[in-house]
């Protein structure tokens, strides 16, 4: 993730950006919730599932299904995780290849908290260590034992964040095109500025779609309507901007120490066109991992020459082998 925005602003551009925020902010008010809480339900898909985890906060998420018998599976489950403000239907190429090719695998995919169709409490860190402690609470919730963790760029912090936690639930990870080294910039998280993170907020959701079809501009057909839908109406379901605002806000240490204590077998999966996360992170996570400044037990990766950022739209089939093959090599 990264800010459309410098440090250096100078007063009369301050106090102009401020009186426009608290404007916007005023009109674009959310509603709330029981308990303080924002829930989508009234944008939220119809079949949508929810799953409570500590602290009353409903997780949306689509479930392949358990073992036909009721009984435990050694087989591993997948668990898939979207990048940063995003939600889970980025992965449906993904999920209809697998449904397809491996109706026997269990495929979990998960809104973060505060994004897609999932709770969006207004008293919460949001920062990306804190979404991964959610989705230990998801493994917990769902009695998961055998987790591939699959997180997509600011999604992979969050698996990472995971595994770190909940070592006795996960297997191996799964980082593709991960945004270790996408660092916030800690200004936004002055009080003061609230006001400008709460506009950039509302400016990032107005570009939603603008946005989508930028990085998707070398494969436009890769962007489908249901996956495009899907990603605007989450952005615009209510809530949102405030989410959004205070994940701007949010503020947290280096995103590559995530890394530090994944302690499980870990496949990167980058692209060589990637405008985001550049392939070049990889040579500085093998160089961290050859100083012993993250304990990865042992590392592997992917190098794809015909995809930008969205790999799981643009390259669903590749994307698929690779997960498939490395969970292979868990077994």
């Amino acid at each position: 993730m990264s800010l459309p925005i410098g440090f250096g602003f100078v007063g009369i551009t301050i106090i102009l950006v401020l009186v426009v925020a608290r404007a916007i902010a005023t009109r674009l008010k959310s509603k709330k919730g029981a308990g303080g809480r924002v829930v989508p339900d009234a944008v939220a898909p119809k079949d949508a599932t929810y799953v409570e985890i500590p602290g009353g906060i409903r997780l949306r998420y689509t479930d392949s299904g358990k073992t036909s018998n009721g009984k435990k599976s050694d087989d591993p489950t997948l668990v898939l995780v979207h990048g940063f403000f995003c939600c889970l239907e980025t992965w449906l190429p993904l999920t209809r290849l697998i449904a397809k090719d491996q109706p026997g695998l269990r495929v979990v995919a998960v809104d973060l908290v505060g994004c897609g169709f999932s709770d969006k409490p207004r008293s919460w860190p949001y920062t990306f260590r804190e979404q991964g402690a959610e989705v230990a609470s998801l493994l917990e919730a769902l009695d998961l034992t055998n987790a591939v963790l699959v997180g997509h760029s600011s999604g992979a912090i969050a698996c990472a964040a995971a595994a770190s936690r909940a070592p006795e639930r996960v297997s191996g990870t799964v980082f593709v095109a991960p945004g270790f080294f996408q660092d916030k910039p800690s200004f936004l998280s002055r009080p003061a500025l609230a006001p400008v993170a709460n506009f950039l907020a509302g400016m990032y959701l107005r570009m939603a779609e603008g946005t989508m079809r930028k990085y998707h501009a070398g494969k436009p057909e890769s962007l489908t309507p249901e996956i495009l839908n899907a990603h605007v109406a989450s952005r615009r379901s209510p809530g949102a901007q405030e989410a959004l605002s205070a994940m701007f806000r949010s503020s947290e240490g280096p995103l590559v120490e995530t890394l530090r204590d994944v302690g499980v077998p870990t496949h990167f999966v980058w692209s060589k066109a990637d405008p985001i996360n550049p392939s070049s992170g990889q040579q500085k996570i093998e160089s961290l991992v050859a100083s012993g400044e993250i304990n990865v037990p042992s590392i592997t990766s992917a190098l794809l020459n015909d995809s930008g950022h969205w790999i799981q739209h643009e390259q669903p089939e590749t994307l698929y082998r690779e997960i498939l093959d490395f969970t292979k090599t868990l077994r």
